[in-house]
């Protein structure tokens, strides 16, 4: 529950992103898993990622 509440903060901050990225631990804040899934969030995937 008290992540919901600060993605609600967040949203306000931030009105316009790509993808949203549930961290509820260090661990899941790594860059390769976030940078392909802005990847797919970007459209055309020339890498095939």
């Amino acid at each position: 529950s008290q992540i919901s509440v600060h993605a609600a903060d967040v949203k306000q901050v931030l009105c316009v992103y790509s993808i949203e990225v549930p961290i509820r631990q260090k661990d899941d804040l790594e860059e390769d898993p976030i940078v392909v899934e802005l990847r797919k969030a970007g459209g055309a995937s020339y890498d095939r990622v």
